[in-house]
């Protein structure tokens, strides 16, 4: 089987790239001419299903379905089409999953599972590192010693656990994991609260923002694309951005100068 091997962390960090920069612009379609704008969507739909990642589809129609939702204006008739979708999606899905086109989906997560198991029986046999972390960058320190070295190209591939919330537990603990997603929670609920509070650009730019928030919590589930730190920053400089945007919102309202 030949499998596609793409420029920035393979086909998953290329895909997810992507996928990020398309729900950034995503919200602002409604600006752009519609000739350009289906230009645009096509050659990114098209880019993004080329990398053929599991995450980055699921991303897709995740905020492909919330974005459809709050951005119509009659939530009833929505909300019965989005879960046609859904179903509609699940039933393909099912009837797919054992076929030789989702093949893949069976070694990903087995291996997936390969290689949490060391992971967390590390974690689990302390629970000091269970609550509280191994430390920043520990990861290796940390499975080494529990890792047949013999089976250590097979499990990891030379990388990491593939799971971004395992990742943040064994380097922070569950409780400094805990407190990292309760801020992701919190910013993402203050984007969509801004989106439903300001019109106009603004509140697009707010629902741009909360649909990255939301890949986040999807990409964590089998990914580690936000555990890279040029993209953490990346992602905090987006929402110093647009935040500060809303202060000097809020004094214009006031008529402060």
């Amino acid at each position: 089987m030949l499998k596609a091997c793409g420029t920035v962390g393979g086909t998953g960090g290329l895909s997810e790239v992507l996928l990020a920069i398309f729900l950034l612009i995503l919200p602002f379609h409604k600006y752009i001419n519609k000739k350009k704008r289906n230009i645009i969507s096509t050659i990114f739909l098209v880019a993004i299903y080329m990398g053929y990642t599991k995450l980055s589809l699921f991303g897709l129609l995740v905020c492909g379905l919330v974005y459809y939702y709050f951005t119509s204006k009659k939530k009833t008739e929505a909300l019965k089409k989005v879960s046609i979708i859904s179903i509609i999606t699940a039933v393909i899905s099912i009837a797919l999953s054992k076929t030789a086109f989702v093949g893949t989906v069976d070694d990903t997560l087995t291996g997936r599972q390969q290689i949490w198991s060391y992971p967390i029986a590390a974690l689990s046999d302390n629970m000091r590192y269970l609550w509280f972390g191994s430390g920043l960058n520990s990861y290796w320190e940390l499975i080494d010693p529990i890792l047949p070295q013999n089976r250590l190209e097979e499990a990891h591939h030379g990388m990491l656990a593939h799971n971004y919330y395992l990742l943040n537990v064994q380097e922070m603990g569950i409780v400094g994991a805990g407190i990292l997603f309760l801020f992701f929670i919190s910013i993402g609920k203050k984007f969509f609260d801004n989106f439903k509070k300001y019109k106009g650009y603004y509140g697009t730019l707010n629902m741009a923002i909360f649909l990255i928030v939301i890949t986040i919590f999807t990409s964590s589930c089998f990914g580690q694309f936000y555990y890279a730190t040029y993209t953490k920053v990346l992602i905090y400089i987006f929402f110093a951005m647009v935040l500060s945007k809303e202060n000097f919102l809020q004094k214009f309202l006031r008529g402060e100068n």
